[in-house]
């Protein structure tokens, strides 16, 4: 499709957008969702009934390293923060860790499903 190559899916489940957009919903609030697949991105397209994408790897970031993965729980039913501790290396120090990132996502109950309805990339 015009200057872009794209890509079949080969994912199980996952044929169609909407079987892309059904499975991400089950994971993150309808907003994040149409962040990710707004109606007239071009990420992913779908041509006779199968799936496509374009290229979106972006590597590794080299100064991130392991991370640490915590619930955190405030006494609100329903709701619970989910928090990434990414460490960050300095190429010119031979990758030790000279610091960390903190990131929190909100993981809560949304009618029968639970869902992040903040979330980002860490790395």
């Amino acid at each position: 499709m015009g200057e872009q190559v794209y890509c079949r899916v080969d994912y199980p489940g996952i044929k169609t957008l909407a079987d892309l957009r059904g499975y991400l919903k089950s994971l993150f609030s309808d907003g994040l969702v149409e962040e990710l697949l707004p109606v007239d991105g071009t990420q992913y397209v779908e041509l006779d009934g199968a799936l496509y994408t374009i290229d979106g790897g972006r590597g590794a970031d080299i100064t991130k390293g392991e991370e640490t993965v915590q619930v955190l729980r405030d006494g609100t039913p329903g709701r619970c923060t989910v928090r990434v501790t990414v460490e960050v290396l300095d190429p010119q120090q031979g990758f030790s860790v000279v610091g960390s990132e903190t990131h929190d996502f909100l993981y809560e109950q949304v009618g029968e499903r639970w869902i992040f309805t903040t979330f980002s990339m860490v790395r």
